[in-house]
C-alpha cells in the first residue's frame, strides 16, 4: 500500500486596496519564478485570514511588492514591444515568400508565431494586473493562502500550473513540502 502523504502550506499574502476592489498579493513565491512575469497568476481575491499548515515566511515587505510590480511591469512592456518587433520581421518576410511563391516552412512559421501570440497575450494579462497592483494601496493586512498537498500535488489549480510550466517554483515549492 503506498504511503499517501498530505500537507499543507500557508503562504503569506499582503492586502491591496483600489477603490472597492480588494486583492491579495502573494509575499513569498514572486521571488522565485524563472519567469516573473507569472507573479500577477498568484494574486488572489480570496485568502484566510490564519495559517492552517505550515507557514511559509514573507520574501517582500508590502513596499518591495509594489516595487517589484514595478519592475515588472517595465521588463512586460519592454517584453511586449520586442516580440511585436519579432513577429512584424517575420510575418513580413513570410509574406515576402510567399510572393515570390516559396512556400517553404509554412507550418513552422504558423507554430513559432502562435507561440509568440500565446506570450504576448500572457505577457498583456500580467501587465494589466501589474497595473492595477500599482494603482492600489497596502491595506496593512497579512492573510495565507492555505494550499493543500497530496502527494507532492498542490490542489490549487494555479500552483498546479506553475508546478509545470515554471522550474524554480517548482524546486521551492518541493522544498517547503519536504
Amino acid at each position: 500500500m503506498a504511503c499517501v502523504r498530505k500537507v499543507t502550506l500557508s503562504v503569506p499574502h499582503y492586502r491591496f486596496g483600489c477603490g472597492d476592489r480588494v486583492f491579495w498579493v502573494d509575499a513569498h513565491f514572486p521571488a522565485f519564478l524563472d519567469n516573473r512575469f507569472r507573479a500577477s497568476a498568484l494574486i488572489r481575491s480570496e485568502v484566510s485570514p490564519r495559517a492552517a499548515g505550515i507557514k511559509v515566511g514573507t520574501e517582500f515587505s508590502p513596499e518591495e511588492v509594489i516595487q517589484f510590480f514595478e519592475d515588472l511591469a517595465a521588463e512586460v512592456e519592454k517584453e511586449i514591444r520586442r516580440i511585436g518587433a519579432e513577429r512584424a520581421r517575420e510575418m513580413g518576410r513570410w509574406s515576402l515568400a510567399r510572393i515570390l511563391l516559396i512556400p517553404k516552412g509554412l507550418f513552422r512559421k504558423i507554430s513559432t508565431d502562435e507561440k509568440l501570440v500565446r506570450k504576448e497575450g500572457e505577457l498583456r494579462l500580467s501587465l494589466e494586473i501589474a497595473r492595477k497592483v500599482l494603482e492600489s494601496r497596502y491595506l496593512g493586512e497579512v492573510g495565507y493562502l492555505n494550499v493543500r498537498v497530496e502527494n507532492s500535488v498542490p490542489e490549487d489549480p494555479v500552483y498546479s500550473e506553475l508546478m509545470k510550466v515554471d522550474e524554480s517554483f517548482k524546486k521551492r515549492f518541493m522544498e517547503l513540502i519536504q
